[in-house]
């Protein structure tokens, strides 16, 4: 070891030596993590492991996330408010003064959902029958979250918020529809089936 901080690596194969130059300071960072896409209002989660090397590690690695947000830590979490291109920098400090960093860029989108296909209701609209919602399709930038509800006369069922609805003796006459909400991000849609009319028996 140079008083430097470099270094001279010797390994012997057989009867050949081998040797390479280490040179350089400080914290070896491997194992990045940062995800290449996100969504605003969706958590990006981070990580990387420093690995000590002309001198001990010195603190906790520092992030900075492009938009003037920052974390300490191997593992950092943050949020972004606004879509672009941004700039991921961690940097780790040593006990000698040296430095590392590393980076990594993500896309920040818009999240974005539309429902293609409308839901629809399975079953024979009854009395006393169980009807099945189908969400129908939908597209937009994943994980696409969904919340039911059923509609009586195209008001609201209270607690009505299962899958399966059974059609209740005052039901009948009434025209009977379910509704389905997909949001993805801080956006969403809502959609409906077309009703249908319950009969008495």
């Amino acid at each position: 070891m140079a008083p430097g901080g470099n270094a001279l690596a010797v390994w012997i194969r057989g009867e050949a030596v081998e040797t390479a130059e280490l040179a350089g300071s400080g914290p070896v960072l491997s194992r990045l993590s940062a995800p290449p896409r996100a969504l605003v209002g969706a958590p990006v989660d981070v990580s990387v492991e420093a690995v000590p090397w002309a001198a001990p590690l010195a603190g906790r690695p520092v992030w900075s996330f492009g938009d003037g947000g920052t974390a300490t830590g191997a593992r950092a979490r943050h949020v972004y408010a606004v879509a672009g291109t941004y700039e991921i920098s961690v940097t780790q400090a040593d006990a000698a003064g040296g430095t590392s960093s590393a980076g990594a860029r993500i896309e920040v989108a818009v999240p974005t959902v539309a429902n293609l296909v409308r839901p629809s209701i399975r079953g024979r609209p009854r009395v006393g029958a169980t009807l099945t919602r189908l969400r129908g399709h939908w597209s937009g930038a994943p994980p696409i979250r969904y919340a039911y509800g059923w509609l009586l006369n195209a008001r609201p069922i209270p607690a009505a918020r299962r899958r399966t609805y059974r059609i209740r003796r005052g039901d009948a006459g009434s025209r009977l529809a379910c509704r389905v909400v997909a949001s993805s991000g801080s956006r969403s849609r809502t959609a409906t089936s077309r009703a249908v009319r319950v009969a008495a028996t």
